[in-house]
């Protein structure tokens, strides 16, 4: 495989999370299809294998940060939505509610609405990061420049 091919397999991989737009029904999309496509190509050229590689990490990375956003919203909603987990008879939630609009930051801002404002905001990084790195990333293949993403836990190396 020439070098042109192998830059543009390699900006392909960093594109390919984004079929999940095309099919968002299915789960792990943005995973599966660079998966699929780094196991077809990885042999032909040592930039696609490592371009792979860094698309991968930083998907599964970016998987495991959002699953652990949704599991802290969950902790932090039922709390103060017991009739999701049918609790309502079990916990004083009363008690709960009571002193929730009352516990303030330094600022005024109930601490509740602080949280909301923080988890917003490290939701919408995230996304802007999953959407931003890999069209950085396929402009740095397509150049044949090394590209790594910037939180991406080193699942393969």
């Amino acid at each position: 495989m020439g070098e042109r091919e192998a830059r543009n397999w390699a900006m392909a991989l960093h594109l390919s999370p984004f079929f999940v737009f095309l099919m968002p029904s299915v789960p792990f999309l943005a995973v599966l299809v660079p998966l699929g496509l780094w196991l077809w190509k990885k042999d032909a050229h040592p930039m696609i294998d490592r371009n792979g590689k860094a698309v991968l990490n930083f998907q599964l990375t970016v998987l495991l940060l959002g699953g652990g956003l949704v599991f802290l919203s969950m902790l932090w909603m039922f709390p103060f939505r017991p009739e999701l987990i049918g609790m309502e008879q079990t916990v004083p939630w009363e008690l709960l509610s009571s002193w929730e609009g009352r516990l303030t930051v330094g600022t005024g801002v109930p601490v509740r609405t602080g949280l909301i404002l923080i988890y917003a905001t490290v939701v919408l990084a995230l996304f802007l990061l999953w959407l931003i790195a890999p069209i950085v990333g396929a402009v740095r293949a397509k150049d044949g420049r090394p590209f790594r993403y910037p939180i991406a836990i080193s699942f393969f190396r």
